[in-house]
């Protein structure tokens, strides 16, 4: 794995359309990175939800004209779509999950009304027991009433006051939707991306992933059947989420899925991704492997990394299978180009299929060589002279950016990865990862010296599939952090606007109910909330970028591209208006005085910011005021082993408790390494103030994750002291009389290692203190 040069500074790189990156135009509309589509003969039709007009507005689009139908509902929030057709011509059903702040949770019936054009509009709502709707999926069953249509829809979702996610479905008969019915998993079992696929025997087959004792594994039942429980497809350690079913042109019924294994290449984490492939036989799921091998696809390309962890626009980890009418079966995957700097790596990628002949695995074709976020409708039997996919392409002002291309399945070109797939250096890894009381302490507040401060662990900076380049789903990222990293708590934050993808309300409402639900005081905090991508214009180092947390389950966002986020001014009223706990990160920053900012980002997966430039003393010296803070930045879905952690001395392990302890400067950062650290200077706690009529003693204790090299006391940004002893005390009589600030930086034995791009050492050498302020008279 090649690692940075110069010294290990962070690097970056930018668009080459570089005006527009920095200064977004206020206002447009912009579609999300999945999509629904619906393909019948001689017609296609894409849904989705769009930002447009500073709200979230359900779209369809039929074929790939740009043309938009804007569906007007009177919600605020809405879910990712459904299509259900509902004959061989014509429009299909359009189902949206909805809610928000003026009603509760409801699902709306779309349908074409009016002339032949047709205007598209709410036909009926259902109500719903969810706070939520993270995931639908629906299908038509193939026998029809001679009244109406049947089809059924399931969901998962989030209850109020209940953990984990929850599975349920709704039966539409002679044109009425049944009542909600849950389709309960374990005890404490969470159902997750549900799919739907009818079999020639008629099974209605309902696959989902299921999170249970520290694992995800793939689970199915047949809805036909109410005697009988859910049973699992795969089990172990390993994680095997995401999956897809389609059935083929002979009835029988096919899964693909995602199966990933964390894996340890010198001291940074990854995981190794593979699509894995089964079928449905007598009530059985076979494998079906390829010779030896249990992957048909290595999917690590782009994800497991070689060089570097290179951003990208498409969706890498969702394998799908595809039935065309030649009796075969395709296993689909969206694929990265390379992962050296090159933005046209980022906003194109390969779409690539390997075809089932019934005995093996043929090679790999490459379907598309351009656009992102391909998408297809699993419920069609395609034609193999003409597979209908979406690829989202060059933004457009409407905000329809995907088009649909038609594929000669097999007749595409060959795809061969390089060589280097075979990822020479990565070993197994078990996880968990720590000791839940690894590095931990215990000290008495300074200020109420009865109440002990308890350390607490977490990563305040992690990004899902919500941004523009992530990986991970929300509930995927809160179970990790959870369970595999052994945090105390974690902030999924996704990016406002970040290029031409804006995070919808939707969104963000799934976010902040998801953090409520894996919230249990005493045990984890969850937190949701956003990152504002402003850039200063004119400065060397444009980035002005925050970090806002939402203290109680709160879900608006002010956006860059949007009134409330445009110019530092407008977000510095709206963070005054709202209060909420912010801070900025990246190397360069400018403070901008508002409410909750309480707290600086000097260490992310991108590079030790604090050694890294001046912005850091050169503020304190200033007379700013704030704590330090470790977050990943992760991008990478593996939050809490990516490069950085912040370390919390709070009264108790609560959302309120640790943002109060962090308004305290009551913490500290690391490069990933569960090193504890305290610091006093005099009886001042770190964050803390102190009045000193002498020679100020200062006072240290470390709890090491490997053994000390150096413990070095700065004061006013400049060395003074530097001891091996973990636990010390130093009087400093050089010092004059004034104001002064003092912080302790530890360094481990060994080399902290510096790699481009999001890749991090997951248990690195470095850790800062927050610091002391005191005034001293000689």
């Amino acid at each position: 794995m090649k690692r940075k040069q110069k010294g290990g500074t962070t690097t970056y790189f930018e668009p080459p359309d570089r005006k527009a990156y920095v200064r977004p135009v206020v206002g447009g509309a912009y579609a999300p990175r999945r999509i629904e589509i619906c393909s019948a003969p001689g017609e296609n039709w894409m849904a989705w939800i769009h930002r447009k007009d500073e709200r979230d507005v359900p779209v369809v689009v039929r074929d790939s004209d740009g043309g938009l139908q804007e569906v007007e509902i009177d919600a605020d929030v809405f879910s990712e779509p459904v299509l259900l057709p509902l004959n061989d011509e014509g429009p299909p059903l359009v189902i949206f999950g909805a809610g928000g702040r003026r009603m509760d949770q409801r699902f709306y019936e779309i349908r074409v009304y009016g002339n032949e054009a047709g205007e598209w509009a709410c036909s009926h709502s259902m109500g719903t027991e969810c706070v939520a709707v993270c995931d639908m999926d629906g299908i038509i069953l193939p026998e029809t009433l001679e009244d109406g249509t049947q089809a059924i829809l399931v969901y998962s979702g989030l209850l109020k006051g209940a953990q984990g996610l929850r599975l349920f479905q709704r039966r539409l008969r002679r044109g009425r939707w049944s009542k909600e019915e849950r389709l309960p998993f374990g005890r404490s079992g969470s159902l997750a991306r549900p799919r739907l696929a009818v079999s020639a025997q008629g099974e209605i087959v309902l696959v989902a992933d299921a999170y249970e004792d520290g694992s995800f594994d793939i689970v199915w039942r047949d809805l036909r059947a109410t005697d009988i429980d859910w049973q699992r497809v795969t089990s172990g350690p390993d994680w095997d989420l995401f999956p897809s079913v389609t059935a083929d042109a002979r009835g029988r019924v096919w899964l693909s899925w995602l199966h990933q294994t964390p894996v340890r290449r010198e001291s940074v984490m990854g995981t190794r991704q593979e699509a894995r492939v089964a079928r449905l036989s007598s009530g059985k799921w076979r494998r079906v492997r390829d010779g030896a091998k249990d992957a048909a696809a290595d999917l690590s390309l782009g994800l497991l990394p070689i060089e570097c962890y290179l951003g990208y626009d498409g969706l890498r980890r969702y394998p799908r299978m595809l039935a065309t009418d030649d009796g075969a079966v395709w296993l689909t995957w969206e694929q990265q180009k390379d992962e050296t700097p090159d933005w046209d790596h980022v906003v194109h990628g390969f779409f690539c299929a390997r075809r089932f002949d019934g005995r093996r695995w043929e090679e790999p074709r490459q379907w598309l060589e351009h656009g992102t976020c391909f998408a297809f409708d699993p419920r069609t039997t395609h034609p193999a002279d003409g597979v209908a996919v979406a690829a989202k392409m060059g933004h457009r002002a409407s905000g329809a950016d995907f088009e649909i291309f038609k594929i000669l399945a097999e007749k595409a070109d060959a795809w061969s990865p390089r060589l280097d797939t075979q990822w020479r250096g990565w070993k197994s890894q078990n996880l968990p990862a720590f000791d839940s009381d690894k590095g931990k302490l215990e000290v008495q507040s300074d200020t109420a010296p009865e109440v002990p401060l308890h350390l607490h662990w977490g990563d305040l900076h992690c990004h899902s599939r919500f941004s523009p380049d992530a990986e991970g789903e929300p509930d995927e990222l809160f179970h990790f952090a959870r369970d595999l990293a052994r945090l105390d708590f974690v902030a999924v934050v996704d990016n406002d606007f970040y290029p031409n993808k804006v995070l919808l309300d939707s969104e963000c409402h799934v976010l902040s109910a998801m953090a409520d639900q894996f919230t249990c005081p005493g045990e984890f905090a969850a937190f949701a909330g956003y990152e504002w991508t402003f850039h200063r214009p004119g400065a060397a180092q444009r980035y002005n970028h925050r970090i806002v947390l939402f203290p109680k389950g709160e879900k608006e966002a002010a956006r860059r591209n949007e009134t409330d986020g445009a110019t530092q001014k407008a977000f510095r009223a709206w963070q005054d208006r709202t209060g909420y706990f912010n801070f900025p990160h990246h190397a360069d920053w400018s403070l901008l005085n508002a409410a909750g900012e309480w707290a600086v980002e000097v260490t992310a997966a991108w590079g030790l910011y604090i050694r890294e430039a001046r912005t850091i003393p050169r503020a304190l010296n200033r007379g700013a005021r704030f704590g330090f803070l470790g977050n990943s930045d992760s991008h990478r879905f593996m939050p809490g082993l990516s490069g950085a952690l912040t370390g919390v001395y709070a009264e108790n392990l609560t959302r309120e408790g640790i943002i109060d302890a962090i308004r305290r400067r009551r913490c500290f950062a690391t490069t990933g390494n569960r090193t504890g650290v305290a610091f006093w200077v005099e009886d001042a706690f770190m964050g803390g103030e102190a009045v000193c009529s002498g020679a100020p003693m200062v006072r240290w204790k470390v709890t090491p994750h490997e053994e000390v090299e150096t413990v070095t006391v700065i004061r006013d940004g400049k060395p003074c002291c530097q001891s091996g002893a973990v636990e010390g005390e130093w009087q400093d009589r050089k010092v004059r009389t004034g104001s002064h600030w003092y912080m302790i930086e530890v360094k481990e034995k060994g080399k902290q290692e510096m790699y481009p791009h999001n890749v991090a050492m997951a248990w690195g050498k470095y850790a800062w203190s927050s610091p002391v302020w005191v005034q001293v008279s000689i």
